[in-house]
């Protein structure tokens, strides 16, 4: 399948489970009258509080504006990383986040457990990204990228479904990658 350009009205403003803010839907795979099985969002965090539970499914978050925020996942801390690989924890887990100044932005990847492996990086300053996944989200969040050859703006997505992935940007651009879950005993190859 092509690569999907997205523009920056493409995205869907949501609320958030809980009720104390929202998300800005990037990507996902939900279809008409299905929920989504993964979903890539941007999330404006105003406060320190708890994080909605998403029964059966696995998240990762990380820092794209202000002072950061730190996670405590069923009691235990860990710091939301602002550059590199995201903060991984489940959805079921009894989450609330900290801010450790004002207010922060973040950038967000969640996924059925049974149906997905995922992982989001954040790369700041001239990069380049190579890689192969089922499903592979790219957004600029500030300055410019090109995926496979296709120029990105600020604010633009792309989304590749089973190609290689080539991405060299400057600026703040995240990479969520997705790879269907094997069932045992399954064989999935060339």
């Amino acid at each position: 399948m092509p690569l999907t350009l997205l523009p920056p009205n493409a995205a869907t403003r949501m609320p958030w489970k809980n009720g104390r803010g929202s998300t800005l839907e990037l990507a996902s795979d939900a279809r008409a009258g299905q929920p989504w099985t993964w979903r890539v969002s941007i999330a404006d965090v105003p406060e320190s509080g708890p994080f909605s539970i998403f029964d059966g499914c696995d998240r990762e978050i990380a820092c794209l504006e202000g002072d950061g925020m730190r996670l405590v996942v069923d009691g235990v801390p860990h710091d939301v990383p602002h550059e590199g690989r995201a903060c991984a924890f489940s959805g079921n887990a009894e989450t609330s986040g900290v801010l450790l100044g004002g207010p922060c932005r973040d950038a967000n990847l969640m996924w059925r457990r049974d149906a997905w492996q995922g992982g989001l990086v954040l790369y700041r300053g001239a990069c380049t990204f190579e890689g192969a996944a089922d499903v592979s989200v790219v957004h600029v969040v500030r300055g410019a990228a090109t995926v496979n050859g296709r120029s990105l703006a600020q604010g633009m997505s792309a989304i590749a479904t089973g190609e290689k992935l080539h991405v060299a940007g400057d600026g703040l651009v995240m990479v969520a990658e997705l790879k269907k879950k094997v069932e045992k005993g399954e064989w999935r190859g060339a």
